[in-house]
Order: C-alpha cells, then structure tokens, then sequence
C-alpha cells in the first residue's frame, strides 16, 4: 500500500513569550514503516501550513505524526503527537484495491495555557492488487514470525553450562528447528560455520591463549545467529562474508600437525580476535533495522564496504596460515555502521576542557606474564555478545544481561596493582581499537583530573574514534556552547554522552576505563554526582558501552554498587594467594634479573632463593614489589646490599608500612635526632603538601628562606624508590598514594611523620614572599590590547614563564589561599597579605586573567575573608571589596587582561577600595568626566542561561535553605539547579515528560521539592539526585501557580491559576485531602493566588479586583470559610503572605503595594508611591524583617516588615525583573529577567543604595515610547509612571508638568498634523486626548476596545484617528467629536499590531500577528480584496513615504519588505527584502523625501535603508543597551531614538571628525558597542577597545550619538587613552 501525506495544517499552537507574544516556528515528523520524514519549518505563528509531500512507498501498519516546536537555544519542544493506524483507514472508507483514496483527518493534540490545539492532514491511501493479496497473508507470516520467536528464545533458554560443554551448533540449531518453515536465509548460512566454530574450540582447549577468546568468538556469532534467524533476511554481502570465514576456519581445522608453530599460533589468536570482530559486525547489521534496506533509502553507505574488508582479512588469514607467514595486516574493526554524511559542519572540539595526562599509559600496566588470570576474566567480560551471555558459570558477567551499559568494578586496598590492571586491559583494547576512553584519577593531581573533567574527556576521545561521533558532538557543541567549559557533571553526562551515543549505531563493544575513582578531585557535589551517574544512570547508555572501575572499597563506593544491577563486582582481596605468587615471582625476575644483574644475584642466592621470601615479605601486594624492586635499583646504590636490607628483614614480616620504614631509614637512619630529620620533614613535607606536583627546581623556589637550596636535592635524590621526578627534571609524586598516607599518619610515620599544618603555614608564607617579591606589571608579556585571551594565548604564557624559570610564581598565584585556609591567622602572614594588597594584587589579577585562572580570584578573597574575620578588619574588608570587583569584571579580564587597567580599574566606582588604592599609579586610561559610578551595585552577580524571551523566560526561583542552590525554571520547562555564589550551573533536566514546568518549590528541610506544570500537575523530587520521588499528580485546570509545603514536610500544598487546590502526603505522593475530587475554590478568572507558609491560608484574587481568603479545619485539609476583604478597580498581579502568617501584601496595576491583616481584613499599610507601575513579585524574608518587590518599571525596591520602604526603589538597568526569591540568612536575594538573567543581590548594599538614592532625590524618567512633531521641535515620551513628558531636544530636561491620566503602560503616541493634540493608547484599553500647549486631557479616555491598544494614527487631514488592538480590531474615531466612526473593522485572527491611512485617507493599511497585511476601505469598513500574505512572520510594523508611493512592512524575524500598494499581491510586487537581524523590527519611519528609511529593532540597532537600492547605508547605530522601540528622522542629518533602556538618543547621520586623531577617529575607527558592552572594531576578529559596565551604558555617547536623554549623561575624556601596542604605556613607569 503506497500512501501520501499532503497539506498537513496546525490550528491553535501556542505562544511562547508573553511580552510581544512572538511566535514560534514548528514542524513535523512523520514515521511510516520504520521509515521518518522531517518537514521544513513553518512559518512562524499559532497556524502553521506545510505545502510539502510525504510519500511512503510501503505503508502496512500505522502513520506516526508529532510536532515539535523550534527552540534555536535549546532542547526542540514536542508539542504532541497522533498516530492513525491505516488498516482502519482501508476498512473505514471502504477503499477497494487496486483504488485511490484521499482521505482529510484532524487530531487534537494537547492544550497549553488553556489553549486546545489540533492539527489536520490529508492522506492519499493507494492500494494495488498485489497489494491487497500481499495484505492478506500478513496475519499468517505475523503468526509463524511470533511462533519462530518464541521457539528461538525457549532454544536460548534451554542452553546450559559452559562453551565448551556447549552442544554442537547443529544441536542447538535443532533446538530451534521448531520455530518454523521459514528459517531458510541469513540464519542458514551460519549453520554450518557454527558447527565449524564448535570444532575449533575443541581443537584450541588446550591452548590458554587461544581457547577463552575462542568460546567469546562462539558466544558473539551466536547472539546474531538468533537475531537473523528471527527476522528471516537475506543479504548477498554477508553470506558471502560467512562463506570467507567458514572456508578460513575449515583450511585451519584440516591442516596437520596443528599450531606446532609460533607464528601459526600468533594467526589463529588473531583469527579468534578477528571472529570476534566479525560477529560483533554481523549481530550490529542484524538489530539495526535500516541494514536490509540501505541499497534502496542510500543509507549506511560504507557497510558493504566494511563487509569486503573483513573478507579480504579472512583471506589473507587464511593465505599466511597456510604458507607459516608472519602476519602484518590489522584486524578489521567496525566499531559503528554510521557513516557521516554531512561534512559541512566545521567541527572545532580543541577548546573543550580535556585533561590529555589523564590517559592510561602502557609503561604502568602489568608486566607481561603476570595477572593473566584477572586479566582475562575482565577481557570475557568486556568482549562478550551485545545481549544475553552463554557463560552461564562466569560470575563475573551477570546472569540477566542488563539492557543498557554496563560496569565492572575491581576494588582493592591500597597497593594491590588496581591501576596497573587498569593501565594494562586499556592498553590491550585500544591495539584492538576498543577502547573508547579512559581516565585515570590521582590524588596527586586531583586539582585538574577533577569529576568535573570527566565525560568531557570521554566525549572528545571517542570523537577521536568515532568521527559519527564526532559529527554529533559538533552539533551539541554549536547548539549549546557553553558546554565547552561546563563544570555541571549532570550535564556533561547527558548532552557530551548520552545524546551522541543515542545517535550513533555501534557495533562491539565500546570500552571506557576510569582507575583511582577514590582519587577523584574537584568539587564535593560534582564527585557525588559522578558516583550517582556511574552507580544509577549507566543503563540509560547502549549495551555496547562496557565500564572498567577500580578504587579502593571505600565506604561511599560500596554503598552505591550495593543494589546496582548492572555492575559486576571483584575484589582483589579475594583473589588467591598461590595465584598471585607466580605473578610476583615473574614480577620480580623481570625487575631486578637483568643481564647485568643476574649473576651476581645468582652467586649470591643460587637457584633463586632470593625470591621465595621477598615474595613472602610482599603480602601479595603489588605495590610493595614496586616500591622494594625501585629501592633496590636506587641509582648509586649496591642492589646487593639492598636487597640483603630486604631479606634480613624477612623475620619481622614487613607490610607496605615497614617497607617505607625500612626505606627512610636506609637513607636517613633510625636515630630520632638525627639532624637531618628536620629537613627531611620540610622537603618532603612541602612535596606532598603542594597542590600539584612540582618539578624539584619549583620546590626549591619554594623552600624556606632558612633553608639552603642545595637542601631539596640533597633530601629528594635517594627517594627514588617513592618518588618520581627526583632525578628527571618531572614533576615529583608519591608513586603510591599510601606513601603519603604513611608519614602524614604519626603513628604509623613514627620519626618521619610530617606534620602538615607547619607545613601548610610555610608554603602560604612562601607563596605570598613569591607573589611579594616577584609579581610585576605584564609579567607575561602581553602585546595588545585588541585580542582576545584565548587558549592558544594561555598556553603561550604559561609556557613563556615556565621558560624564565617562574613555575614556583605560576603555582603561587593559584595556590597561596589554598594554603591559607589550613592555617590558624597569625601576625606574620598578615604583614605578607598587607604588602600583597597594597602593591603587588593587580600583578596578580592581571597574571591570573593571562593564564586562564581569574575566577580562582573570588574564592581566594573568600579565603581571605574567613582568615582576617575577627582579627583585621583592613584586609577584610579590602577583600570583600575585591569580590565584587571580580564579580563586575572576571569576564572582561578573562577575555583581555589589559583591560584590568585600561577598562575595570577606570571605570571601578569612587568608593572601590582598589581603585582608591591604584588608580593614581596609572595615566594612560579612561577618565570619567561626569557620570562616574559612586559605589558598587549592589547586584552581586549576574548569571543564567541567558538568550531570547522566547524560550529563556524565567518563571519560577527559588533558593535553597542553605542557600549553597537556587533553582530556576525557564519558560520552556527546563529546570537549572545554580550555584547562586558563583553563578556556575550545577544540573539542568526537563521537568515534565509530556508538559513544561512553571513553578519550583524547596521543603524546608532541604531534602526534595516540588515541580508545578502548565498541565496542573505536581512532582516530586530528590534534591541530592533529583530523581522523582513521585508524581506527576493532577491538581486541576491551568498553570500551577502556587506551591507551599508544610512547616513539618508532612504534606504539600498546591494551587492554579484556575483556583484549584490540592495537598498530597509528601512521603507518598497521596492525596492528603479529604475526597478525590478536585477542589476549585471559586469560579471566576484570575490568575492570583498565594498559600500561606503554615498552608492554612489561600488568598486569591477572582476577576483581579478583589481579595478573597479561604482557610482550612484543623482536622482536614478541606478549604472552606470564604471571606472576601476587599475589591478594587486597581487590578491585583501579585500577592504574597508574611513567613509569620499575620500580614497579606497586594501588588496592583498602578505599582500600589498594599498590606492586610489576615485576622481583621483591615487595610495596615497603603504605598503607592515606590512603583509607578504594575507590580511584578513580591518575596519576605524568612524572618519577615524585610520584604522586596519587583515592577514594571523596571526597579525594585527594599521594604521593613511593617511596609515602610527603605529608601527609594532601584534601576534594574532596563531589564524587567519578574521573580524574587530571598536566601535563608536574609543576606541576599535573586531576581529573574525575561531574558533568563539572574541577577543575585546584596541586601546590606541595597539598602545603603536605596538610602543614598532617596537622599539625592534624583528621579531617572526612563521614557520608551516617543513621537516628535513634523516640524521635529516637539519631543514627547512615555515614561514607565504611565506619564507623558515633553522633553527640550537640546538640554534633554523635561518641559512643564507630566500628562498623567493612564492606568497602565502606554503603548503609543501619536501627534494630530496640527500639532495641537497628542493621543496615546495603553494596556488600560483606553485612548487619551491631550492638549499640547496646556498638557491636559481634552476629552474623556475613548473606549470601546476590549484589549490592549497598541497604535493610533491620524490622517493627513487630522479628522479621523484610527487605533488598532489586541482584540483584533481596528476602530476610527472623529477627531471633532471624538466618537467612533462605524463598526470595527473585522477580519484579522489575531493582534493588530500597527495601521495607518492612505491614499488620502480614503484606506487603510493594517498588519497583525496573524502574518498577513489587510487593505481596508476608510468610510464603509470593508475589505478591499484579499489578505497579502507577504510575510512568513506576524507584523510589526508599517510605513508609507509621503508619497505614498511605497510601503515598508516588517515582522518578527528581521524581514523588512518594500512594495508598492497599486501592484502589490502575495506573489509579486516586491521590490526589495531587507534583512534587519533576525528579531523584531520595532519601528520603520521614511524620510521626508521618501529616499531613506529608518528600522529600529530588539537587536538593540537601527539601520538606515536606500530606498531605491535596499542597501544598507554605512554601519548600523549601536549604542542603547534594550530593545529600540522608536526611531526617527529629525530633518535630513539627525536620528532620534528611544529604547526600553529608558534613554531617548539624538544621532548624526554623517559624523565628521573636526581635528586629525581626534576622538571622533577613534569612533570611527572603533564604531561597534555590541550588547556585552564591548565597544569594538568592525575587523573580524574585533579589535575590543574597552569595555562599559552597566552603569555607564545608558548614557555614554559614542560614534554618532550626540545626545542621551532621559538618564544620567556619562562624559569620559580619552585624551591620554592608551590601547592597543601601546596600552603598556598606561602606568605611569620610565620603564614603558
């Protein structure tokens, strides 16, 4: 049956933002048969049409259909999914074969928001009759395939005991004769090279090397002998493949004598490996069901390439067998059957973060000969078939295969050889190229092999193998680039591991090797989370991922292996002595039996009697044997006499212990008072105390000043037995970590303990004299300050001081605070950090920027602050002041060190303690003129997974109770898990499976919290694993928009935006509610709703204009006892109890804050004086002293508990802060941003702010919407009060009163072609009428919309005003008497964006979100002709020139079109598509003389057109720091501007320079301020000249803008600016 999909239709789909409702671009997939097609992306909007065809040549079973909506910055969202099964179809509308029948289907998909969306199809069904007859047996090929199944697993189950007791493959193949007549292709051909197979195990059982591969070889070929004969396929390239191999095994199998040479041998365990190899490959094509189709879909193009490789291996097997050749070729290996189509993709992987000496390495493994046996029990357990085991006695592998990865863990005590069998089995499966990866902790190097480093590593190294893998990986990479430098383990797992693995076909296993888990460095959540993924989430990966662990058995690991079942476990304690004695015995032979050494050993002990008791003395450990074999190969020493130390201490039954005893002494005696002792102890003391190893010259550098350098060597060069790098010029290591654990013990040390706090305080001594003594100004030599610091460039400085001797300076700069913290304060380092701080700290910070290390800078202070706390309040308060200069400029010194003196130093605020302290020191910097920044913001951090309000909104925070996590929830239903102190991301996941989360709440006992819906649906989590504990549950219609937790966490309690409630057993997940309906509190709309914090409260506010409580029994939790406190016209959006339960605070339209008394309804407090508009959220403090609320007018603003406001509100610099959430200790708090900003506050900072503000009672206007008059003398903007200024274009003040009248933001503003009125429109649904001269309201507000007005325009003649709304509407009023002209105009399906008149007002021209533009007639309202649908995006905005001769329209996606109105249609008449960006065009205004147009967008830019050409004229404008709502000319050579930033801009079109190497070249020459605040070069790469923090952005003046209105202006002199080559030559030194 053939079918085609055509016409496929949405209907309904939702939006995503909330702000400009934009809408998202969607598409389908379709499944038929195995077979998927992926359509194009729609158009964007809530009814998108896919004109293209989906044919499915065999359709039999079903058509799949999901929709997904496009997210660019993350995860694809699916929307829903239906699936139609085609047989009803056929049966349904009677289709006839042969016939054709088109059939139209519509499914509902799901609802978002309330909203039902649905989508339809036409499928065109076409049956043959062939067909039909062919459809008609299916039941019965069904039927023998079921029955062939079952009787192939009941043969598989029937097998029993080990391979070589195993039957005879044509017994097993008996076994299975039962299933059926229709066995009789692929699973035939390997019949008899079963049988083939089974001999040769017979003939190799005696061969140790050959025999346990052989039987694996059999196990493998088996697996995909029962897949192929289940499916019952043929395929000419594989059995020609197994006809290779069966005729190699039977020329083998004939020949006589057998094996009686070497290199015969050496060919038949290479065929064993390459059997294998080929079994992996044949059960790979066998599962991946897209194999029997490739020649007719064009897929898995080098498979049958791969298959002649084998054969042509086989063959030459075969041929070198015969002819007794030594063998040169490789085995063939197919790891993948993918092969990478796509090319196009430039795959750059180099700056992932990667640990390269963190691979195993081949010298450390096992000396051959010795731990075969462990070995090889860990070799069958990696090579075994993908599926269930024959190797029923194995224990080693389980006895139910798992389905996903799996892992074996060798666990061990120190010194039992665990790493050197790591290092062995990984380098015996990377010569057979299955090794993957491996990754080898050691405590000596735990600062970089970090959890953190982890899968990053393992990602990029199967990229190295895998180039499918490689391919994928690049894809993840470009979609989410921060995972580059990510130290989320979660995530790293999920989007470096699992995506890829998923989207890769492997064949074979895939071995993965990590040595020393207990060793692990880094953070002490990122290592639990490593442990909880190994120990829990392995099985999410591909059962060809095969895991190889070791560590000690320490408690945690123990724990969390206990109950997995997909690890097998083997603990070398276990294994046998006699097993390990003949290891050792080789060991030691190999070791220390050298040509030169062997006879003397031979006089001395005959027969070799020395080994039987020094193998006595190891204990079987490994370790032991190393460390006493290098401490007799000492260099300079007699190995006879030192192995007689050894011997002669064979009565006293040494241990590991003993051995390093015996060691020290025979280098420094067993005297107590020996004077060498204390130098040993500070030598090798400060060796093992070292963060990282350090070459012996760097540990010199690093000695006390008492001490003589020669000490170090002295000490170091005999501990070669214990240490490597003492002679080598390497860095020097324990070679055991238990030699370390030996001499920090005192008792087990004895004299050679090392007491590790003394030598903690002299190395932080040390570092702090080096930092003192040797820091200076671009130590590192830095040549610019136009380039970025990239990888390259750390690696080039790092290397260079390296060079001139200066590692000891590298590891001070990042160590001295890790020293510190092991110490007690004490005056004397004091006196060293005074010094440091006062001289030297921007050396450091700018070395730290140079070498990839800033970030160490906060946590360091942090250090510093809990070191001087109660002891010197100048140091600490120096370093407090330090962290927020990190926190507002590690970014920027990251990127360009230079800029540390050239752009944070200049620009740090007057009270900066480090710019008090160094900016007299340099001369050739930026100087503030006016505008400086007084003191620091009090934001603390920014932080988030920043991008586009589209899929980035925040909706939900939360802090945990110790405030070490803040969880946020994005508006596409990610969860983030952040660190809120350092703004790094812990974890991220998708809430919902089948919805998208919407709000987040913790218990306040830390241990889980609770995820809320779109649906109305809770879960439960763990908030360690974040596993879900239970759930999802229902509670009702809409978004869950509240959740509150018992003060005990006995119960939760859970609301929606629909009023309906629930509360559920949070251990159980039960409904804690009397009955099992859902309650709804009451019926009206509105979306308020809040539950008091001892959940025996709920107050709402119906309609939006009254408050309601409702309060729940004592013995039920059933809500009753309404009773209603108040209502208002001042609609309420937020609400929000105090900890203690006594006061309800409301947040209305107007920005009025309200405050109740629960008990008594009274109205305690009523402010409306802090916000001018729509209050946003509300958040208490634990302890309810204090209380902080967000607005619309983009501030926030402190209050006391009482609802007294703490000085004045603050900016949010133009961003709309949306959520609040308090930390436990009241200390701070965060805010979200639409854009998925973070924003973490200092509380005692912002108080002291909002106090200084009040006191300088300065008032930012923040005006966005602006219009001028036509004679461009008359500036207007509306201001975020919901007030209306005029403002002098020349001094930027404000003229006269404020025109106030609206209740809500101000949408538009439109002056008549008289200039005597001005109308604007609001989110109020009304329209006001102003005078100009007298700027008061001329007429009642205009009402008659029922949504938001988002424009107004005036005809030409000033007699008629239209407006157009998001009710969908467009209305014309009279100007003389002010009422509306006719009936609305009716006919968009959605929000009508923009419209105005023309052709002499007689129509008009309207745009909407519905993506078309519709042409209406003036005076009857009707539409003339049909909708143009020019765009594939909603409308924004559209102009028409004076003329009238031609239109501008643009939408959503940066489109702007320029067409004529008289031939325009929706196929021609375009004459020219410019391409603003790719977000919103704002705004679009012509010239007078119609020649140039003007388009103002979100991508913070304005761009000027050619008309004529639809060229861009020179650069775009750059410098507002939001969305650019408005531009327009201001004659023929000047642009006004305004933005959501709150500053209104004045531009020069052409700005020429007055003098030569004036500051107006230097614009030229750098003209672009891109949205981070770099002003830059337009070269590609940029040349970055410096850097603007937030602060100075709104109202600094660059390039062409003259003029900022509305902010505070910002003048910065440039006259002694110095950057680039020259930048050196800021600091005010003769020597630059």
């Amino acid at each position: 049956m053939g079918l085609r999909v055509h016409d496929v239709r949405g209907h309904n789909f939702p939006t995503t933002g909330k702000i400009l409702h934009h809408k998202k671009q969607f598409y389908v997939r379709l499944e038929c048969n195995g077979v998927s097609s992926i359509s194009t992306l729609s158009e964007r909007g809530r009814n998108p049409h896919w004109s293209e065809t989906f044919e499915f040549a065999d359709a039999s079973a079903s058509i799949k259909l999901s929709v997904y909506m496009k997210n660019s910055r993350g995860q694809d969202v699916e929307i829903g999914s239906v699936e139609e099964k085609l047989e009803h179809l056929v049966s349904e509308n009677n289709i006839v074969p042969p016939g054709e029948r088109t059939i139209n289907r519509t499914y509902e998909l799901s609802e978002h928001d309330g909203i039902k969306s649905s989508i339809s199809m036409a499928l065109t069904l076409k049956l043959s009759s062939t067909l039909a007859a062919s459809s008609e047996s299916t039941p019965v090929v069904t039927e023998t395939m079921t029955s062939s199944l079952a009787g192939a697993h009941k043969a598989w189950e029937n097998i029993k005991g080990p391979p070589e007791a195993l039957q005879s493959a044509s017994e097993v193949a008996n076994h299975a004769s039962d299933v059926g007549p229709t066995a009789t292709h692929l699973a035939d051909d390997l019949l008899p090279f079963l049988d083939r197979m089974d001999a040769f195990v017979q003939l190799v059982s005696k061969i140790s090397e050959i025999h346990p591969y052989a039987k694996i070889a059999v196990d493998v070929i088996f697996a995909g002998y029962k897949i192929l004969r289940a499916q019952q396929q043929r395929d000419a390239s594989l059995s020609e493949l197994i006809d290779a191999m069966d005729d190699t095994y039977d020329v083998i199998i004939k020949a006589r004598p057998l094996f009686v040479e070497e290199s015969q041998k050496n060919i038949a365990i290479r065929l064993v490996e390459q059997t294998t190899e080929c079994g992996y490959f044949i059960q790979g094509c066998a599962q991946e069901r897209n194999f029997f189709k490739r020649a007719a879909m064009n897929i898995l193009g080098g498979v049958d390439g791969k298959i002649k490789e084998f054969k042509d291996s086989f063959r030459e097997l075969k041929t070198a067998f015969q002819f007794r050749a030594v063998i040169q070729t490789e085995i063939v290996v197919a790891r993948t059957l993918d092969v990478v189509k796509d090319l196009s993709i430039e795959i750059n992987l180099n700056d992932m973060q990667y640990i390269g000496d963190a691979s195993f390495q081949p010298e450390k493994g096992c000396i051959p000969g010795t731990r075969t046996e462990i070995i090889e029990e860990i070799c069958r357990w990696i090579k075994r078939p993908i599926g269930p085991s024959l190797d029923g006695v194995d224990d080693t592998i389980p006895e139910n295969e798992p389905e996903g990865a799996t892992l074996f863990w060798l666990k061990g005590f120190a010194g039992l050889g665990k790493s050197a069998l790591a290092n062995a089995v990984a380098d015996r499966f990377t010569k057979g190229k299955r090794l993957g990866s491996s990754f080898m902790f050691d405590q000596s190097n735990a600062d970089k092999r970090r959890a953190e480093a982890v899968f990053s590593k393992i990602s990029r190294d199967i990229a190295g193998h895998l180039p499918v893998w490689k391919q994928a990986l690049g894809f993840i990479i470009q979609e989410h680039p921060d995972l580059r430098e990510s130290p989320s383990v979660r995530r790293q797992f999920e989007e470096l591991i699992l995506r890829p693995a998923w989207s890769v076909t492997l064949t074979g296993p895939l071995l993965v090797v990590i040595d020393a888990l207990d060793e692990c460095g880094g953070a002490p959540a990122s290592r639990q989370e490593l442990l909880h993924i190994l120990s829990s989430r392995l099985s999410e990966l591909p059962p060809h991922f095969r895991l190889f662990l070791t560590s000690r058995p320490e408690t945690e690991i123990v724990d969390a292996f206990a109950n997995c079942n997909y690890v097998s476990q083997r603990d070398l304690a276990a294994v046998s002595e006699d097993s390990i004695r003949p290891d050792l015995a080789v060991y030691f032979q190999n070791r220390l039996e050298t040509s030169r050494l062997q006879p003397k050993f031979e006089a001395q002990w005959p027969a070799r009697s020395w080994i039987p008791p020094i193998i006595d003395q190891s204990e079987g450990v490994f370790q032991w044997a190393f460390t006493a074999c290098e401490f007799v190969l000492s260099k300079g020493r007699d190995p006879i006499s030192r192995l007689k130390v050894l011997l002669n201490a064979a009565q006293s039954n040494m241990g590991l212990d003993n051995l390093y005893l015996s060691i020290l002494r025979n280098v420094f005696g067993s005297d107590p008072h020996d004077d060498r002792l204390p130098s040993f102890r500070s030598v090798v003391g400060r060796t093992l105390c070292v963060q990282k190893p350090l070459s012996v010259s760097d540990l010199i550098a690093l000695r006390d000043l008492d001490e003589e350098a020669g000490i170090t060597e002295s000490i170091l060069s005999p501990l070669g037995s214990v240490l490597t790098g003492v002679l080598t010029g390497a860095p020097v290591q324990v070679f055991h970590t238990s030699f370390r654990d030996f001499l920090f013990d005192s008792h087990r040390g004895g004299i050679f303990h090392i007491n590790v706090a003394h030598n903690e305080r002299i190395l932080a001594k040390r570092c702090l004299e080096v930092l003192n003594t040797e820091l200076e100004f671009n130590l590192c030599q830095l040549q610019t300050s136009y380039t970025v610091q990239d990888a390259h460039l750390i690696e080039q400085a790092k290397a260079s001081l390296r060079a001139r001797g200066l590692g000891h300076l590298l590891y001070a700069s990042a160590y001295w605070s890790s020293h510190l913290s092991k110490t007690s304060y004490n005056e004397e380092l004091a006196a060293l950090l005074i010094t440091f701080t006062e001289r030297q700290f921007l050396y450091w910070l700018e070395m730290l920027g140079a070498i990839g290390e800033i970030y160490v800078a906060w946590g360091a202070m942090r250090t510093l602050i809990e070191w001087t706390t109660n002891h010197n309040d100048k140091l600490s308060e120096f370093a407090k002041d330090v962290q927020k200069f990190i926190s507002n400029f590690s970014d920027v010194i990251a990127r360009s060190p230079p800029h540390l003196y050239i752009s944070a130093l200049p620009l740090a605020p007057r009270s900066s303690l480090i710019s008090q302290q160094y900016l007299s020191q340099f001369s050739g910097i930026l100087d503030v003129q006016e505008g400086k920044q007084q003191t620091w913001s009090p934001v603390d951090r920014t932080f988030g997974d920043r991008g586009d309000f589209e899929t980035k909104d925040i909706t939900s925070i939360t802090y945990s109770p110790d405030g070490t996590i803040l969880i946020a929830v994005a508006w596409t239903g990610l969860v983030w898990l952040w660190n809120p102190s350092t703004g790094q991301s812990i974890a991220s996941f998708d809430g919902f499976e089948e919805s998208r989360a919407r709000i987040v709440e913790i218990s306040p006992d830390g241990r889980c919290f609770a995820l809320g819906s779109e649906k109305g649906e809770i879960m439960l989590r763990n908030m360690k694993t974040q596993a879900v504990l239970w759930g999802p549950e229902t509670v009702g219609e809409g978004n869950v928009s509240c959740l509150r937790f018992s003060p005990d966490v006995q119960f939760i309690c859970a609301g929606t935006v629909l009023a309906y409630m629930g509360a559920w057993d949070v251990a159980t997940g039960k409904k804690a509610d009397t009955g099992s309906r859902q309650l709804k509190l009451h019926s009206e709309p509105g979306r308020r709703l809040t539950i008091s914090h001892d959940t025996t409260l709920v107050a709402c506010s119906p309609y939006w204009s009254s408050l309601v409580l409702f309060r729940h029994g004592d013995d039920t939790k059933k809500w009753s006892d309404r009773r209603e406190i108040a209502s208002f016209t001042d609609l309420i959006w937020s609400l929000a109890f105090s900890p203690s339960g006594k006061c309800l605070i409301s947040g209305h339209n107007s920005g009025a804050v309200k405050i109740w008394d629960v008990y008594s309804g009274d109205l305690m407090t009523d402010c409306s004086t802090q916000h001018t508009n729509q209050i946003t959220s509300f958040a208490f403090s634990p302890d309810s002293s204090f209380f902080v609320s967000s607005a619309a007018d983009l501030t926030v603003q402190l209050w006391s508990g009482a609802g007294v406001p703490i000085g004045k509100a603050l900016s949010t610099s133009g961003k709309l802060n949306k959520f609040i959430a308090v930390a436990q200790d009241a200390k701070s708090f965060a805010t979200s941003a639409y854009d998925g900003s973070i924003y973490t506050w200092d509380r005692a900072v912002v108080e002291q702010s909002s106090l200084l503000d009040a006191k300088q009672d300065s008032q930012l206007l923040f005006p966005s919407i602006i219009t001028i008059s036509d004679d461009a003398k008359h500036l207007y903007g509306a201001c975020y009060d919901h007030s209306i200024r005029e403002f002098d274009m020349e001094t930027g003040a404000g003229i006269g009163a404020p025109m106030r009248g609206h209740r809500s933001t101000i949408r538009h503003l439109a002056i008549s072609p008289d200039e005597s009125q001005l109308v604007s429109c609001s989110d109020d649904r009304t329209l006001q009428i102003w005078d100009t001269k007298t700027r008061m309201r001329v007429h009642d507000p205009l009402e008659g919309h029922t949504d938001t007005i988002l424009a107004a325009a005036f005809s030409r003649d000033g007699t008629r005003l239209l407006s157009c709304s998001a009710d969908e509407t467009i209305r014309i009023w009279d100007t003389a008497t002010w009422a509306p002209i006719g009936e609305p105009l009716k006919g968009h399906t959605d929000t009508v964006r923009t419209a105005v008149f023309f052709d002499n007002a007689a129509r008009i021209i309207s745009g909407s979100e519905d993506q078309t533009i519709r042409i209406w007639d003036a005076e009857s309202g009707d539409q003339i002709g049909e909708p143009l649908k020019l765009h594939n995006a909603s409308i924004q905005a559209i102009a028409i020139s004076l003329k009238e001769d031609i239109i501008a329209s643009a939408d959503f996606s940066g489109i702007i079109l320029l067409w004529d109105p008289s031939t325009v249609s929706s196929t021609r008449g375009v004459h020219h598509t410019l391409h603003h960006g790719i977000d919103v065009v704002e705004f679009l205004a012509f010239s007078v003389d119609g020649t140039r147009l003007l388009s103002a967008g979100d991508d913070q830019t304005i761009c000027l057109w050619d008309v004529a050409t639809g060229k861009l004229i020179g650069k775009p404008f750059e410098g507002h720091g939001g969305q650019i709502v408005r531009a327009f000319f201001l004659e023929d050579k000047s642009i006004v501007s305004a933005s959501n930033d709150g500053s209104i801009r004045i531009w020069d079109i052409e700005a020429e320079s007055p003098e030569p190497e004036s500051e107006m070249d230097l614009q030229k020459s750098f003209p672009r301020i891109d949205r981070d605040g770099w002003v830059h070069s337009d070269d590609d790469p940029p040349k970055l000249l410096f850097w603007l923090p937030p602060h100075y952005r709104p109202g600094f003046q660059w390039g062409r803008c003259r003029k900022v209105i509305g902010c505070e202006p910002v003048d910065i002199d440039f006259s002694r600016f110095r950057h680039g080559e020259n930048w050196v030559k800021c600091i005010k030194s003769a020597n630059y």
